[in-house]
């Protein structure tokens, strides 16, 4: 182990395969952390907002860091004792990032955010291409190290496994998923109920959705989006009122379900 830098307020950090390349992002600074022969320098670099996420590009040696507003600013570090320019921006997020990454060869960027969008950069060109409407908030993402594949970690508890030739989802891999209460509202707004059909735990999922898990099998059967939602991204400082499913019932021989749904009215003055 060796000690290199005490940073303080560290929301994100990223370091390149080979270690010689390291970033931090705390408030509204970016840190820089390169090798020097046998050593470690660190610079800082003061932005305007917050930054929350960060991802190192070594082969284009260049740094990516998501602010507050929504914008990657992109720095290029210069060679030997230069200072840091300021950085390009590539701005199309309404909201803060959750994510953002390089391919293995360095030549694009890749971003996630609330949106459930993701938003592929060429760097050379600046050229954007989109992955949009999957369903919910992008968390997390990575890159094969052969560039073949994204992973993508989703707000509602499931991974998607993308290729990056034709932006194809190829596999899902999805558990229970999270329960999102919304305005107050208990978690479980129905309760847990019982399928008989299935035998089947029958609990709310996503905003607007019902979910059904086996307990015998260990896994989710059904996910039923039972008001065929949009996915919503909320207003700048804002909210999304998400209507819910706040009862559940099926006839005795499970043929049939009987959902009751709450809508919230929203009230201009």
């Amino acid at each position: 182990m060796r000690f290199i830098a005490r940073l303080r307020d560290v929301e994100a950090f990223a370091v390149d395969t080979s270690g010689r390349l390291m970033a931090a992002v705390a408030k509204r600074s970016l840190y820089v952390i390169r090798a020097v022969g046998p050593d470690f320098e660190v610079v800082s670099v003061k932005h305007s907002t917050a930054l929350h996420v960060v991802a190192v590009n070594a082969s284009e040696g260049c740094i990516a860091a998501g602010d507050a507003s929504g914008c990657i600013n992109l720095w290029y570090l210069p060679s030997g004792g230069d200072a840091i320019v300021a950085p390009t921006a590539f701005h199309w997020h309404s909201s803060a990032l959750n994510s953002l990454a390089f391919s293995p060869d360095g030549t694009h960027m890749i971003s996630g955010g609330e949106e459930g969008v993701l938003v592929i950069w060429q760097l050379a060109t600046r050229a954007r291409n989109f992955l949009p409407r999957l369903g919910a908030p992008i968390i997390s993402l990575s890159a094969s190290l052969d560039g073949s594949m994204y992973a993508l970690g989703m707000g509602d508890s499931s991974v998607r496994l993308v290729e990056t030739l034709g932006l194809v989802t190829r596999h899902t891999i999805v558990g229970v998923r999270q329960v999102q209460p919304g305005n107050g509202a208990l978690d479980f707004s129905h309760g847990i109920v019982l399928d008989p059909k299935r035998r089947a735990i029958v609990l709310n999922g996503l905003p607007g959705g019902i979910q059904f898990f086996s307990p015998s099998q260990d896994r989710l059967l059904l996910d039923v989006d039972v008001l065929h939602r949009n996915l919503v991204t909320r207003a700048q400082h804002g909210a999304v009122n998400f209507p819910r499913i706040e009862h559940v019932a099926f006839s005795r021989d499970g043929a049939w379900m009987a959902t009751v749904r709450h809508f919230f009215r929203l009230i201009l003055t």
